[in-house]
């Protein structure tokens, strides 16, 4: 299924990946790990999981931040069947506008397990079971952050919509969310 990836995250903004250093065992397929924003690391999935664990091997120096510091090297047990894990789907019954860029937020205990832009519609699967909220953010700045403004500059936040109620994810149910985004999300 070539429409999944996995994210790898980083404390320290990345400066550059190694291509060579990043291996799935007992797999004999090229990767092509992408640096998706200053502290992720997405790497698509290119071959048929199902129903299977995999081994990533990370080896030294796969990721190098700005510092030029390099990454150990690291394994990572990944499960990929997915009766394991829910889905969800977030439908956007709002106007779309060109100029928006909007960015969604799946969060759980205030850390980010998923973002990603969404005009229309968004699907996210592979959702570890557990209670789950959403926001949404107009980037105006196209920073991938939701920027807060600032007093002295007279300088506005960053309109933010946050979903009222929480989400219940459960193994192998998708559930279906939507929410409408308006120009003046707050």
């Amino acid at each position: 299924n070539k429409s999944n990836a996995i994210s790898i995250t980083s404390n320290s903004p990345i400066k550059s990946v190694e291509k060579d250093m990043f291996k799935w065992q007992n797999r004999d397929v090229e990767t092509t790990p992408l640096i998706k924003d200053p502290f992720t690391v997405s790497l698509p999935i290119d071959f048929n999981f199902e129903n299977n664990t995999e081994k990533l091997i990370l080896n030294n120096g796969a990721i190098v931040d700005v510092f030029g510091t390099r990454s150990d090297s690291m394994s990572f047990e990944i499960d990929f069947n997915p009766s394991h894990y829910g889905k969800l789907m977030i439908q956007n019954t709002g106007p779309i506008n060109i100029e928006d860029n909007y960015i969604i937020e799946l969060f759980q205990k205030n850390e980010i397990v998923h973002k990603n832009e969404i005009t229309d519609s968004l699907m996210i699967p592979f959702i570890n079971p557990g209670i789950y909220h959403i926001r949404v953010f107009n980037d105006i700045n196209n920073d991938f952050f939701w920027t807060t403004g600032n007093v002295d500059e007279k300088q506005k936040p960053e309109p933010i919509y946050t979903y009222p109620e929480s989400i219940e994810i459960k193994s192998n149910w998708e559930i279906d969310v939507e929410i409408m985004l308006q120009k003046n999300i707050y």
